[in-house]
């Protein structure tokens, strides 16, 4: 393990902005203080060099170390140089050994001394964590007009009519959020834009914690064919395989009931893709709520987690290259029957509306002229059972102003249509009666 520790010291000093993220536990002897004085340097806003080192230690360290903290410097200094993989490999492993060194020490301790005993569990806690720095887009000159126009390739159509062609519609590296208060369309409009995606030959993860993998992909799959729930429920897998057979659709992974981490997200995702053999073009959390941070602390403020959380999932949106989308619940100010919710209204903090390029708040309303008491066999898939009402709330580009509010029809087959902007405005009093603006 020596060797390998020297190795991967000499790969972090040549690649510093890697040292903060991996556990200095991971170093034993005399390579644990060397890495602590490039924490120390990196602490002052200084760049732990190989000279600053030895200038470090041979001044700054006293007589009866200097000797084999220099020699040991020298030693990392002349270890072969190796790739990122091999050092992520080599990371890995010392983490296990430094993890078993901590429960070696746990088993050791006083069970009575509830302060040691808490500090070896907090550096446990803290080896689990696998982070990576934040990758910083290459320095562009002004005089690179390539890079001056948005390539088309970069627009993924929502599937949102009122978005299309106003250079609002969503982006790769792009976090988009949906805003609501419980019970009002959140899961239907991510849906649909999980649908509208697929059925363009787009991938898509989604996250549901809620779901069942039946609820889930019966909810997709019954508005892809059109079909009411019943109706869908009727079909063999034999039947629903033949008829998605001659759909041309892109891929679509779901992945149910459990919470998402968000440190260990970006590994999950990677994994799915070198598995399967494809990429994804958006990610799709179906309530931010259920992202957790690992090192999450009962002493942390919420407002503070919920700001990393979504400045981590836009990192995610723009180091992966895709639309990444999620919801946000609204707080107690936006639940009223007269309101729609705002941006100041958003649950936690103001964290999801600072990082989110795009957010839409959701009011949902029943058809007051559906038919009462009618049987899920009597359901035709055309038949409107509610109205959708999206009022954008934040927008970064494009024609389309904030507050401007749209009407859909929610259908019985769970698709909605969106309604004629001109017909809303003619029938404006009657819709303002509907949602009780």
């Amino acid at each position: 393990m020596e060797i390998q520790e020297q190795t991967l010291l000499k790969w972090l000093i040549d690649h510093p902005e890697w040292i903060t993220k991996t556990q200095p536990e991971l170093f034993t002897n005399d390579r644990a203080r060397i890495i602590y004085i490039c924490n120390q340097l990196i602490n002052k806003g200084r760049t732990p060099t190989w000279q600053s080192l030895h200038h470090i230690v041979q001044h700054k360290v006293n007589h009866q170390s200097r000797q084999d903290i220099l020699e040991c410097l020298n030693f990392c200094q002349a270890e072969q140089t190796i790739d990122k993989t091999t050092a992520l490999e080599i990371r890995d492993d010392l983490r296990s050994k430094a993890f078993e060194r901590e429960i070696k020490k746990l088993n050791n301790l006083d069970v009575t001394d509830a302060k040691s005993r808490q500090a070896v569990l907090d550096r446990l806690h803290a080896l689990q964590l696998n982070e990576e720095p934040e990758v910083m887009n290459r320095v562009v000159s002004f005089t690179e007009f390539d890079q001056h126009i948005q390539e088309e390739q970069q627009v993924i159509e929502s599937g949102l009519p009122f978005l299309l062609n106003t250079g609002s519609d969503f982006k790769r590296g792009e976090l988009i959020n949906l805003l609501a208060a419980s019970g009002n369309f959140k899961t239907g409009a991510m849906s649909h834009v999980t649908k509208h995606m697929v059925s363009n030959q787009h991938n898509v993860l989604m996250f549901s914690m809620e779901d069942t993998n039946q609820t889930l992909l019966s909810r997709l799959g019954h508005g892809l064919l059109g079909m009411t729930p019943y109706q869908y429920g009727q079909l063999s897998p034999a039947e629903l395989q033949i008829r998605f057979s001659t759909m041309n659709l892109g891929k679509l992974d779901c992945v149910t009931g459990r919470e998402v981490i968000l440190e260990d997200l970006k590994d999950f995702i990677d994994e799915l893709e070198n598995e399967r053999g494809y990429k994804y073009d958006m990610v799709a959390i179906d309530y931010s709520a259920q992202v957790r941070l690992k090192n999450e602390k009962k002493n942390d403020r919420e407002d503070q987690i919920i700001s990393k959380i979504f400045r981590e999932l836009k990192l995610l949106a723009v180091n992966k290259g895709i639309v990444v989308m999620s919801a946000i619940q609204s707080n107690r100010e936006g639940y009223g029957e007269k309101k729609k919710p705002r941006v100041e209204n958003s649950a936690g903090s103001m964290g999801g509306v600072h990082a989110s390029d795009m957010i839409v708040s959701l009011k949902y309303k029943s058809n007051p002229d559906a038919p009462q008491g009618i049987s899920p066999q009597d359901e035709e898939p055309h038949d409107v059972k509610g109205f959708v009402q999206m009022t954008v709330r934040k927008k970064r580009l494009g024609t389309v102003n904030v507050d401007d509010t749209f009407i859909f029809e929610h259908k019985r087959n769970g698709n909605i249509a969106y309604v004629d902007k001109e017909q809303v405005d003619q029938d404006r009093e009657l819709w303002d009666n509907l949602f009780e603006i």
